[in-house]
């Protein structure tokens, strides 16, 4: 989805954030092959670590998540919260 954003809208950036290795090798893969790779960064690191460290989202217009919450235990609820802040 971010590729095809990144191609409809050139001056824009983008940022992916998976946990899950082959994720982000493909991600990478694919923003290289369609072009969009000087404008997309790949992280590999759970959604949890917004929570302790959102600068990867600062200067944001917007985000979007897909499949994220999921991935969280009840107790984590107050990680939920700070990162929805």
């Amino acid at each position: 989805m971010l590729i095809e954003v990144l191609r409809a809208f050139p001056e824009t950036t983008a940022v992916a954030l998976d946990m899950a290795h082959d994720a982000c090798v493909a991600a990478a893969e694919a923003a290289k092959f369609a072009g969009v790779d000087d404008r997309l960064t790949v992280v590999e690191a759970p959604i949890q670590s917004l929570a302790d460290d959102p600068a990867i989202l600062d200067g944001a217009e917007a985000i979007t998540a897909g499949f994220v919450f999921h991935d969280m235990m009840p107790e984590e609820e107050g990680v939920a919260d700070r990162i929805l802040r």
